[in-house]
């Protein structure tokens, strides 16, 4: 039995077809156990290798020997996970303002979300969001005590929603209110 595949000249073999997806299959098991995304540039369809791996048998393990490199590659060229911690906290306090969601950190880190969340414990002894939070209220201390800017503004700047969540979370964290905070610490 013979494909044809996407309307082209590319005539596939059936039982080739199903080694492709095994291979696939293989490649995602892999990244997977590795705590890597499966998304990666290099398998999808639009690459110039990917799109001629149906041509023809050889066009085909030019295919396999690539993915299998380019995977090869991100297992050993893994950054190290003090330098991943780094790179993400780093992130973090950049961007104290923006919605930090443990979705968007994956992204800059690239690590499933479930490990991301298990590693950075493991190494600084917080949840990201415990971790986002103390951020926010580290810097909201900076400005209060630095600055004369509103609290509304404040609140905006170190990526809080609401005045009243930050006021609430302000308290919780130092047991004051911001204002109170700025008129005791104010110089």
């Amino acid at each position: 039995m013979l494909l044809l595949l996407h309307s082209t000249n590319k005539i596939f073999n059936y039982q080739d077809y199903i080694i492709y997806h095994k291979m696939l299959k293989a490649i995602y098991y892999v990244l997977d156990i590795h705590n890597l995304p499966i998304h990666q540039p290099f398998l999808s369809k639009d690459t110039e290798y990917n799109k001629n791996a149906f041509y023809s048998i050889p066009d085909f393990l030019i295919w396999v020997q690539e993915v299998t490199e380019k995977t090869i590659s991100l297992i050993t060229n893994r950054e190290p996970t003090s330098a991943i911690i780094d790179k993400l906290t780093m992130y973090i306090r950049n961007n104290l303002n923006n919605d930090l969601t443990r979705l968007e950190l994956t992204k800059i880190v690239h690590l499933h979300p479930d490990y991301l969340s298990s590693l950075f414990r493991q190494k600084t002894g917080l949840s990201l969001l415990e971790f986002i939070t103390k951020e926010r209220m580290n810097a909201s201390k900076k400005l209060l005590v630095t600055s004369d800017l509103p609290i509304s503004e404040i609140a905006i700047r170190t990526g809080f929603q609401t005045v009243s969540y930050f006021s609430k979370q302000f308290k919780r964290y130092e047991n004051i209110t911001p204002n109170q905070y700025r008129k005791k610490n104010s110089k």
